[in-house]
């Protein structure tokens, strides 16, 4: 009876072993950025502020890191730029490739332009390897105020919640923003269109079904006849 029972000890020590192991092979797996938020305060004078990361490879092997700069909420008048390894890209580059080596940091660096202009601003910098986007991806946020003289902010009514994140059936959005949004589109990462959703006049909430989605991330887009206004980026469980 006793060697039975220091049988069943056993299994159940290495499979708690096993799913140790399995916790940390997948951290492992994973990317990292550090630090994951930034929040600046600045004034009409000031050019520009520059939110930088580490970019954390905490695998043995070479991976391609895709990194999107997602826009939350924006004064019309600011201007963002995101420089990586390999370069300082035009404030209309909002995604772009690069190499990060087996356990290797990278800088990465997300600008923010206020043109004179008060008002606010929120940004995710969302970054994932390409060929393991469910296990290796990482985000880092940036909130900027900007004040003028008087210590005025046109803060408006910017932000846009939704819940829950992760979603497995039903993902709920708060239309909180001072722009008309008549449409809202998700898409993969690979920047292929899911679903649309044409809005009515007024709305401020809708719930989208999205038990169809597969496991991963999703980009939640936001349109003002026709013009982006806003991204966010939501899981599917």
């Amino acid at each position: 009876m006793s060697t039975i029972k220091n049988m069943y000890m056993k299994k159940i020590i290495l499979l708690a072993v096993a799913l140790q192991m399995n916790v940390v092979m997948t951290y492992a797996q994973g990317i990292t950025f550090s630090p994951v938020y930034f929040q600046f305060n600045m004034e009409t004078t000031d050019y520009s502020v520059e939110a930088i990361s580490f970019l954390q490879n905490n695998s043995n092997q070479q991976r391609t890191i895709r990194w999107i700069r997602v826009m939350l909420a924006q004064t019309d008048s600011m201007k963002t730029q995101v420089c990586d390894t390999v370069n300082c890209f035009s404030y209309e580059t909002s995604t772009h490739d690069f190499i990060l080596p087996p356990n290797k940091k990278e800088t990465v660096r997300l600008s923010v332009f206020p043109d004179s202009i008060a008002g606010i601003g929120s940004y995710d910098l969302f970054a994932y390897d390409i060929n393991d986007s469910v296990n290796a991806h990482a985000t880092f946020h940036v909130d900027v105020t900007v004040t003028d003289v008087n210590g005025i902010s046109d803060f408006g009514n910017e932000a846009i919640s939704i819940y829950p994140n992760p979603v497995k059936d039903l993902l709920h959005i708060n239309l909180n923003m001072n722009k008309h949004i008549t449409s809202v589109d998700i898409h993969n990462l690979v920047g292929q269109k899911i679903k649309s959703v044409h809005l009515q006049a007024g709305l401020k909430s809708v719930s989208i079904p999205v038990a169809d989605l597969k496991k991963g991330i999703y980009f939640l887009r936001l349109f003002s006849n026709g013009k982006e206004v806003a991204t966010v980026t939501f899981s599917k469980d």
